[in-house]
């Protein structure tokens, strides 16, 4: 009882202000005012009623004058018909009337679009779009961007590398799409390159993957002249090559086929030319290219290491464009242009190796591919690219994309082998054809002003044959050769959902079905002139042959949290299905950033990636006839972790960002039989290869430094990383840990690009690093069976990599000039590579039939001039 009557005597005190408060304004009051401002009103009612009445001084700027007619009023409704210009609401407190202005809800609309070429109608990627408090947002891979803006009128300012900045004020009162044309610089400044970078740091608290700065290109020294997007990646931190390039990336610690490489989101598994002096990227096709080093957003899967997105140019739409370039290393020719002006554009490529000469060259003067100076070799390379672009509508967009490569080579080598009393003479004839095929055909679709769709039909295709011929000078001939491939088709779908200002979505799910064919192997062996000769073929059965289907559902996160803290979030689901067995693995992708002072920002990134597909050779080397094999019902799926935390700090025009990783690697995989590399013994034994297959862990550790500066037209960029990366099997080097193959402690890189004005430009490269680790005998016999000839010597290995090739190091220098002379753009560079002659070993080999016992060294790209000629018709 004594509780009910507390409660009541509670609620009563609750209510009589609001009684009290409710009888106030329902007061009646006679009141009249003509040609009087609200103010005026206001204050002649409060004296008349004897009544506090309250209000800003400024509530009523602007607002007409009034006319109250003479009669009796609620208070209430007075006070509304005084205040009816202004958004208003009345508040009554101890016995004062409190009138304040009411905040309406802000009304927020979509403004979405496209970012382009205003010349050729190109989409531009990732260029920013930012009112005047300088938020916004970065264009998607396909130029789009959808931003909140409040209603009314806008500046809006819209920059990208290499582009003037566009600001246009826009009236915002409704959902809508508007595109913005940006027009090219005629020179590349300093001043443009500084401009768009703080447009883009001020924009979003993001690490975003660096892109590789094509704006650099074609002024950097390359190879024989040609700009390769794979060596200008391979400049940055924590991402190394072979010597001279050669062997294929290798990111912070990982294999080479750890790293996806995508080509119009088609994945590549053979990137590279001349294993690895050129890949298969024509620079003159590419619009973008991004590398991910292991903190790749969920979208990304199917590999364990790094993505390497590479997309192609669209093909103007409005104007014609040839042009032929010719290279030490390469000729080149590109058409473009608009099959419907404003609708459909097409742009074709097209590359021819002239590398056979120098090839021949170098086989005999610097043992390479035949491993003596009697001996010869040749190589040649073609590769083709065309897409097609067609605007269905403002919301529809459908690209068809093609490539091709084709990979020749063959050596010839004379060996002398002194066998007791016997001498023989044997002549080796070795010939590969190796390249992919890629193809894609996208539909871009926006539906409504928010959400974007991309779906893509993808193939892809990697074929490798070969021929080995023995000749002896006792008239016995053996010949065999083999034949590998890998092939895929897939479907994918993507949506990004632009929620807000501070928070989208992206989410997307893909299925791809794998073709493996281990191999056909024919073998031939008997006398020259036929007699006696015995043919062998084995030829894998269909119902031996390999397929999987592999699909993954992603959904990841950006959510700006406010100005200091922003978190990327993901998880990507990954599906293997392999002979009756599924292999179902969650990764998750994990980003956080934070801002404590404007200059400096912080960054931590946990990843998990899962490998099911795995390029399966020796520890080394990394050739592209290495079998691709899928996880196997024996065998789980590769699986990789890591942790990485940085910081970036810019200050005064200078850039410094400094990362260390820690990256774990579980269920790597290689064969047995590692020291004999590749040989006919895989093929002859494909049929039992899983049980060849030893798996092993791994861990690299490393702590990466970039620095980079631009003063006026001088840009300067310093790469350095200290790094371990170790192996270890249970089946080889007796369980005890060995480096990797690509093991480099210590790497550094600096590069200087220099623009004298907007016709010339001198530019200088210099990389130094610890040298390879390779595996070199401690031993060496003779095995012979009695009552027969001596066979060869037989090399014995204690160690896997237990030596260390002596340290690289080269300088590479580049000059290049422009000028346009009426409709014709002419560019003509003069290089070299390694400029003083420095005698990096490609590796070292020992030769059982050698009595000596001395090793052999392979030298790759002595001193090498290089010049290229690009002549453009627009």
């Amino acid at each position: 009882m004594l509780k009910t009557r507390i409660l009541f005597f509670g609620l009563f005190l609750l209510g009589v202000p609001v009684l009290q408060a409710q009888n106030l304004l329902r007061r009646t009051v006679q009141f009249a005012c003509t040609d009087c401002s609200a103010t005026e009103a206001l204050t002649k009612l409060s004296q008349q009623e004897n009544i506090a009445i309250l209000f800003p001084g400024t509530l009523f700027d602007g607002t007409a004058r009034l006319r109250i007619s003479d009669q009796k009023y609620r208070l209430g409704q007075l006070l509304d018909q005084i205040a009816a210009n202004v958004p208003h609401e009345i508040v009554v407190s101890d016995g004062q009337i409190l009138l304040r202005s009411k905040k309406e809800p802000v009304k927020r609309f979509a403004l979405s679009g496209y970012l382009r070429d205003a010349e050729t109608g190109e989409r531009l990627i990732g260029a920013t779009i930012m009112d005047a408090r300088r938020q916004g947002v970065i264009s998607n891979e396909f130029g789009f961007y959808s931003m909140q803006l409040e209603s009314g009128e806008h500046l809006l300012r819209v920059s990208y590398i290499g582009y003037d900045i566009l600001e246009q004020k826009i009236q915002v009162g409704a959902n809508q799409m508007r595109n913005f044309d940006l027009k090219t610089h005629n020179v590349l400044s300093e001043v443009t390159i500084t401009a768009a970078a703080k447009a883009s740091d001020s924009l979003r608290l993001q690490v975003m993957p660096a892109p590789v700065p094509l704006q650099d290109l074609n002024s950097l020294p390359m190879p024989g002249g040609i700009p390769d997007v794979i060596r200008q990646a391979s400049l940055g931190t924590g991402v190394l090559t072979g010597t001279d390039g050669l062997g294929g990336l290798n990111v912070r610690g990982g294999n080479a086929d750890q790293n996806l490489i995508l080509l119009d989101d088609v994945p590549v598994y053979n990137a590279n030319h001349a294993f690895g002096l050129v890949s298969i990227f024509n620079a003159d096709m590419i619009s973008t290219a991004k590398l991910w080093k292991g903190d790749q957003p969920a979208r990304f899967g199917a590999r364990s290491s790094a993505v390497l997105e590479v997309r192609t140019r669209d093909g103007d739409l409005y104007h014609h464009h040839q042009q032929a370039n010719f290279s030490l290393y390469a000729l080149g020719l590109l058409a473009e242009g608009p099959i419907k002006k404003g609708k459909c554009s097409y742009i074709v490529g097209a590359r021819f190796s002239s590398l056979l000469p120098i090839v021949r060259i170098l086989s005999k003067r610097e043992n390479l591919a035949t491993g003596g100076k009697e001996g010869s070799a040749y190589y040649q390379f073609t590769d083709f690219n065309a897409k097609l672009n067609y605007v269905l509508s403002p919301k529809d967009r459908f690209y068809l994309s093609y490539y091709a490569g084709l990979d020749t080579f063959g050596s010839s080598r004379r060996v002398n082998n002194q066998l007791d009393t016997v001498f023989e003479r044997t002549t080796l004839l070795i010939k590969a054809v190796y390249g992919n095929q890629v193809a894609a055909l996208r539909w871009n679709h926006l539906w409504g002003d928010r959400l974007f769709s991309n779906t893509t039909a993808t193939y892809s295709l990697f074929n490798y044959t070969d021929g080995v011929q023995t000749d002896t000078s006792n008239q016995i001939q053996y010949a065999e050769g083999s034949q590998s491939r890998i092939e895929d088709i897939g479907l994918k779908s993507d949506f990004t959902f632009f929620v807000n200002r501070t928070f989208n979505m992206r989410m997307g799910v893909s299925a791809t079905q794998h073709f493996f064919q281990p191999g056909i192997f024919q073998a031939r062996a008997g006398l020259k002139n036929g007699i006696s000769a015995d043919t062998l073929q084995l030829r894998r059965p269909k119902t031996a042959a390999i397929n999987a289907f592999e699909g993954n559902a992603y959904v990841q996160s950006d959510w700006q949290i406010n100005d200091q803290i922003a978190l990327e979030t993901g998880l990507n689901n990954s599906l293997f299905i392999v002979s009756g067995k599924n292999y179902l693995r969650p990764d998750p992708r994990l980003r956080l950033l934070w801002k404590p002072i404007p200059p400096l920002q912080l960054f931590f990134s946990f990843s998990g990636l899962t490998q099911n597909l795995h390029q399966v050779g020796s520890f080394s080397g990394s050739l592209p006839f290495e079998l691709w094999a899928p996880t196997t019902a024996n065998s789980a799926p590769e699986r990789v972790w890591q942790n990485c935390i940085g910081m970036e700090l810019r200050q005064a025009g200078w850039v410094l960002r400094v990362e260390a990783y820690d990256k774990v690697l579980r269920r790597l995989r290689a064969f047995r039989s590692s020291q004999q590399g590749i040989s006919t013994t895989l093929l002859l034994e494909n049929d039992n290869w899983q049980q060849r297959l030893i798996l092993g862990r791994g861990r690299s550790r490393g702590l990466e430094i970039a620095l980079s500066k631009t003063v006026g037209n001088t840009s300067f960029d310093l790469a350095y990383t200290l790094s371990r990366t170790l192996r270890q099997f249970k089946d080889a080097n007796l369980g005890n840990p060995f480096p990797a193959r690509y093991d480099r402690p210590h790497d550094l890189k600096l590069s200087i690009v220099h623009r004298f004005n907007g016709h010339w430009d001198a530019s200088v490269v210099w990389v130094f690093g610890s040298g390879n680790p390779i595996t070199l005998a401690s031993l060496k016999f003779n095995y012979t069976v009695p009552g027969q000839f001596p066979g060869p010597n037989i090399i014995a290995f204690e160690k896997i990599n237990n030596y260390r090739l002596p340290t690289y190091h080269r300088l590479d220098l580049a000059v290049t000039a422009h000028f346009e002379r009426k409709r014709l753009k002419h560019s003509f560079q003069l290089g070299i590579f390694n400029v003083y002659n420095r005698k990096n070993p490609f590796f070292v080999s020992f030769d059982p039939y050698l009595k000596s016992g001395n090793a052999t060294q392979f030298t790759l790209l002595p001193f090498l001039p290089s010049i290229r000629y690009v002549l453009t018709r627009q």
